[in-house]
């Protein structure tokens, strides 16, 4: 059966097999350190760019150049990577389930029976969350004394 006019007969990608380098991925970079969280903050809170920029609902590329001009590196944070932030903090250092956190940031919550039969929502414990992590970001916004994490060797 002939492919109709315009259209390949065969699957070209199988010649491209081992020339092209495999695709490496990694992890963007995340402020995790309370410490350093502050200072972004602050930084974000004196930007004087465009209103639209601050409000951020426009591209990576437009938060990641405004991050830049603030004096966030990009091996230090990117924009997408304050969900990365806010997932290791909640976890790490306020201590909510991470159950909670994944549904807060819209991930797919790892159920035994199934994300078809999980209806949760944990509406009152993520709003708790929310608070308690803006009351947290507002305190080292303002430079309060940040307890460091313990991480185990």
């Amino acid at each position: 059966m002939r492919s109709p006019p315009g259209r390949a007969e065969r699957d070209p990608t199988g010649d491209l097999k081992g020339v092209l380098p495999p695709v490496k991925g990694t992890h963007f970079a995340a402020v995790t350190d309370p410490k350093k969280v502050g200072g972004v903050l602050r930084a974000i809170d004196v930007y004087q760019g465009t209103l639209i920029v601050r409000c951020a609902p426009m591209s990576d590329n437009a938060i990641l150049s405004a991050m830049r001009r603030m004096g966030v590196e990009k091996d230090e944070m990117s924009g997408h990577d304050f969900r990365a932030m806010a997932r290791t903090i909640l976890d790490e250092v306020l201590g909510f389930r991470p159950d909670y956190i994944e549904h807060q940031l819209a991930h797919a919550v790892r159920d035994p029976n199934g994300r078809a039969y999980n209806r949760t929502a944990h509406l009152p414990e993520r709003r708790k969350m929310m608070q308690d992590w803006a009351d947290y970001l507002d305190k080292l916004k303002a430079g309060a004394e940040i307890v460091t994490i313990n991480q185990s060797a």
